[in-house]
């Protein structure tokens, strides 16, 4: 075993030998008294606990302080003293017993594992990452640091305790070295193995073992460069700088920042520092007026190099840059520009502070020449960063802005920049987009002010742990000139009501006289996009899904534009679940056909449980499941079921659920089945009302079948049913009628779920909830293709527009059904006339609605809706935009 093995072994030895002589040591009266009056040590459960000790007859206390401690024996439910010391360095330390250095030292610590708080959310995540990476070794772990179980007990040991006094979660991870190799790391505060199972190997960071006879100490700048430079790199800090004869100081609101030497004056380099600093405080919505100054003069640099500033300053020499931690920005530069020099250049970077004009220090480090690694602590990630370069002496170089610094890989905007930019590298990609709203902020002459004046956060399911309540989001939005006010507080529950209401509360810092106000739910945050435009036009637009911790972005949502009616259709007691912006006074804009993105919302990536996706809004709570409240139908209006039978036996669970529904009276029950197929007697205990039959000749195909039933129907409206769907809520059939009221909808459904596993008892998951455009087929076209993604995650608990949807459970316009001529049974016999009836629907400006605010269970498993290719009417290309424009559209980002 090597020397690092052998030393953590004798510091372990050493640990042993200076408890067992504590144990060891006799205990005064006064030692015993206090221990008695703690409370710490129970007599009687320690005999209860231990019946060898109540068989000999000895006193429990001096058996626990002169034997039990040392044989691992606890005091208590509430003490083990193996588990404290191995807890507690200082305790490990100590000459004094174990349990009179917890009484003595009680304030913050726990005395065993079972009083550990709960695990929270983030260290349950946490806790799975452990268990699943190989270089957590639970047994080892809990055999070295005296635990009594492994498993989760030991990975919630290391997350609370282990990581911070520096035990190893494994031999084959050293976080103690991992920490000194990567700086940047230990200043976040971050656990060295959750950083590196999260972002470490990815970002290509070494893992060290305990064996590892590797470094220490490495560099990022020798990484990047692979060569440690020969001797410790020094350099002239931001507080040592003097000026002289040839030189003076620039400050950056009174801040040194470099040195400026007389000759620069004619250089261009006053100009390119006065475009950066102009962007920098324009998009920090801060004056640039005196930014900068030479220290000991009057003089000033020019920041306003005309009405436009040059935004080449936004070209940062950064190859790749990633969020460690809220706040803490890892840069990996290209060679610094500026001038050669062999042995690097020196960057400074500044930010505003959260009040005021005044700036600070964020990062100052040197850089080699190839280029390195630089942490930078940030004031705030939403906020511009001004960078200097200067050579090691202190001569300014050069200057350049990072104006959205959120957009690099984990921050709050991320997500934003991989939906818009597509075929180049990340740092291009950022350069690129930075220019554009960049220039959108500066705006040119005669522009419009930006559009967006206020945000309002519906409040409804907030905890108050929401980005948007942060104040990284709240600086940043009241020195954007954005107010925030809630919405829908008098839902919440009385004792939060007055905190979260005053939470998403907020008052600018200057007025920008925009007229437009952007709602969402507080799982939100407003994009840049939405920010800075001065061109949007209201409506609904789209929103990126991102994991609520990682910020890591799942989906991209699109929704058509939609009518004030429709926020009347979604499910009662949830969050606003689509941003919209809309224009509080009149404008002459004109329509945007593009959907514009709104918003960023972080929410959980895990499944839905069995009973969110069985009862999405829970019956015991809300009757019924819409905004708009319960339906009124006309006194005479009837809807009649269709349902396509293939086996009678099989259809008492549906005729059940149809006559437990709350329009049940309204119902009536037409059973499309083959002429020689017997139907049950008993079929009308099922179902109380009316119940008919249809003789479809033997042979004809599904489709065929549904045109001829649907012949004997007068009602306005067709429940069309498959017989292995069951409505398992009794509001299903008056929530999609509700939808159904919604302008030329054709087709209205909810979201289907069915059983996962073959044999009773199976979980639930999800089915389908409406058909959605996939991609485009070059085989056979070029055309649209179709699929039915899950859409839990974009839509947990919403009512949308969707292309089509399947003819096994939806209800129907009889109108609509007419004027597209019922289903094309030559062109689609078996299977894809759903989809055909709909999109000729939608041609004919028809709307089709799904919902996941209530569901119904299909009982068989069914492959998604496909195009039959060989006998299909392709949507031609000039009907594509007509369809995307009408219809939701999700796209997977991971």
């Amino acid at each position: 075993m090597n020397a690092l093995k052998n030393e953590r072994r004798s510091s372990l030895s050493k640990r042993i030998a200076r408890f067992r002589r504590a144990l060891a040591e006799p205990r005064s009266p006064r030692d015993i008294e206090l221990i008695r009056a703690s409370g710490l040590f129970d007599a009687q459960w320690y005999l209860q606990k231990y019946p060898d000790v109540a068989k000999a007859g000895v006193d429990p206390l001096s058996h626990y302080m002169t034997h039990g401690a040392r044989e691992g024996r606890k005091a208590s439910a509430r003490f083990d003293a193996r588990w404290y010391v191995n807890t507690y360095p200082d305790a490990a330390a100590s000459d004094t017993h174990p349990l009179l250095h917890y009484i003595q030292n009680r304030q913050g610590r726990v005395g065993t594992l079972s009083d550990v708080k709960a695990l929270t959310p983030e260290q349950k995540s946490d806790a799975t990452l452990l268990l699943a990476s190989a270089h957590f070794d639970a047994a080892w772990y809990a055999e070295t640091n005296g635990l009594g179980k492994a498993g989760r007990q030991a990975a919630l040991h290391y997350l609370q305790f282990g990581a911070a006094k520096g035990s190893a979660p494994s031999p084959s991870f050293d976080g103690d070295r991992y920490l000194t190799a990567y700086p940047d790391i230990r200043e976040a505060g971050a656990n060295p193995l959750i950083h590196y199972i999260r972002h470490g190997e990815r970002e290509g960071r070494r893992a060290f073992a305990l064996d590892d006879p590797g470094p220490a100490v490495l560099s990022f700048a020798a990484e990047a460069s692979n060569a440690l430079p020969a001797h410790p790199v020094t350099w002239t800090a931001a507080s040592q700088l003097v000026g002289e004869a040839t030189s003076a100081i620039l400050t950056l609101g009174k801040q040194p920042a470099g040195l400026i030497a007389r000759h620069a004056a004619g250089s261009g380099l006053p100009g390119r520092l006065g475009h950066a600093a102009e962007i920098f405080c324009r998009v920090g919505g801060r004056a640039a007026d005196n930014l900068a100054g030479i220290k000991g003069s009057r003089r000033r640099v020019k920041l306003v190099a005309g009405e436009a500033p040059d935004l080449n300053a936004l070209h940062a020499p950064v190859d790749d840059a990633w969020f460690v931690s809220d706040n803490l920005l890892t840069l990996r530069l290209k060679a610094l520009r500026g001038g050669k020099s062999a042995t690097g250049h020196v960057l400074r970077a500044f930010q505003f502070v959260a009040q005021g004009n005044r700036l600070a220090p964020v990062g100052e480090a040197w850089v080699s020449a190839q280029g390195g690694l630089v942490a930078l602590a940030l004031e705030n990630p939403f906020q511009p960063v001004l960078c200097v370069v200067c050579s090691r002496a202190g001569e300014v170089l050069d200057g350049f802005v990072l104006a959205f610094p959120s957009l690099y890989r984990g921050g709050a905007h991320a997500a934003e920049l991989q939906l818009l930019g597509r075929g180049s590298e990340g740092s291009s990609r950022i350069r690129d987009y930075s220019r554009v709203l960049t220039q959108e902020l500066l705006g040119w002459p005669d522009a419009p002010p930006p559009v967006l004046s206020e945000i309002q956060v519906d409040l409804r399911g907030a905890t108050g742990n929401e980005r948007i309540f942060g104040q990284n989001a709240r600086t940043w939005l009241a020195e954007a000139g954005v107010a925030v006010t809630p919405r829908n507080a008098q839902a919440l529950d009385a004792s939060v009501q007055s905190y979260l209401a005053a939470a998403a509360t907020l008052e600018p810092r200057l007025f920008r006289g925009g007229q437009a106000v952007l709602r969402f739910s507080a799982d939100a945050l407003p994009s840049l996009c939405v920010m800075i435009s001065r061109r949007m036009t209201d409506g609904a637009g789209s929103y990126v899904v991102c994991a609520e911790e990682a910020a890591e972005p799942h989906l991209s949502v699109r929704l058509p534009p939609m009518s004030e009616s429709f926020a009347s259709l979604q499910p009662v007691n949830r969050g606003q679940p689509y941003p919209s912006l809309s224009l509080t006074g009149a404008s002459d804009q004109k329509q945007q056909t593009r959907s514009r993105l709104l918003a960023i919302r972080f929410m959980q990536a895990s499944a839905l449980s069995p009973s969110a996706l069985a009862f999405p809004v829970d019956e015991s709570v809300a009757t019924p499941v819409l905004e708009i409240g319960s339906l009124s139908l006309p006194s005479r209006e009837r809807i009649t079921a269709v349902i396509r039978v293939s086996s009678p036996n099989s259809l008492r669970p549906l005729l059940r659920s149809l006559a437990r529904q709350t329009l049940a009276s309204r119902l009536d029950v037409l059973l499309a089945i083959d002429s020689d197929i017997e139907v049950p007697a008993d079929l009308d205990d099922a179902f109380s009302g009316t119940l008919l039959r249809v003789d479809c000749p033997r042979g004809m195909t599904p489709s065929a079948a549904l045109n001829y039933a649907v012949e004997e129907v007068s009602s306005p409206w067709m429940l069309l049913l498959d017989q292995h769907v069951v409505l398992h809520d009794f509001r299903t059939l008056e929530t999609i009628r509700t939808l159904a009221t919604y302008r030329r909808a054709a087709t209205a459904s909810c979201m289907r779920i069915h059983q996962s596993g073959f044999r009773d008892g199976a979980p639930l998951a999800f089915h389908s909830a409406g058909i959605f455009p996939s991609h485009i087929d070059l085989l056979a076209g070029p055309s649209l293709a179709f699929a039915t993604p899950v859409t839990t995650a974009a839509f947990p608990c919403m009512t949308y527009p969707v292309v089509a949807n399947g003819l096994e459970f939806a209800l129907v316009s009889r109108k609509a059904w007419d004027e597209i001529g019922g289903l094309d049974d030559d062109a689609y016999p078996f299977d894809g006339y759903g989809l055909d009836f709909c999109l000729k629907a939608i041609r004919a400006g028809w709307t089709h609605l799904n919902t996941t605010g209530i569901s119904a269970l299909d009982t068989v498993r069914r492959p998604p809706e496909r195009t039959d290719v060989l006998g299909a009417d392709l949507v031609s290309m000039e009907e594509w935009g007509q369809i995307l424009a009408r219809t939701a559209q999700i796209r997977r980002l991971d």
